[in-house]
């Protein structure tokens, strides 16, 4: 998954990868050294969770948007991420063509 979604990023003329992370101690540590101005984040981590990068990304970054896209699509995590911040959550198993249409949509507003 991690590598389509690479690819469907890089495939953007103006949208950049900038980095890609499976712990939440590494995607801290990009997210504070690059600043991007989009997160695409997944609940599931190697080490450490996606709810504690959400979190402590949103509080110490605002103004960075972040994309919750996850297998983990039940009520209560929607309703926890939006609670800590995310800004848009999407379940990969049935949201990932509106994940797709919005990343397009904020790649054309940052173009603009």
């Amino acid at each position: 998954m991690q590598d389509g979604l690479h690819a469907l990023i890089c495939e953007r003329a103006n949208v950049k990868l900038v980095s890609q992370c499976d712990t939440e101690t590494g995607s801290l540590q990009g997210i504070a050294e690059m600043h991007p101005d989009l997160v695409v984040l997944d609940l599931n981590l190697t080490n450490g969770n996606g709810m504690g990068v959400l979190w402590k990304t949103k509080r110490a970054h605002p103004e960075i948007k972040v994309m919750v896209l996850t297998n983990m699509g039940d009520l209560h995590y929607r309703k926890k991420c939006h609670r800590m911040g995310a800004d848009y959550f999407f379940d990969k198993t049935v949201d990932f063509g509106a994940f797709y249409r919005t990343l397009q949509n904020l790649a054309g507003e940052a173009a603009a």
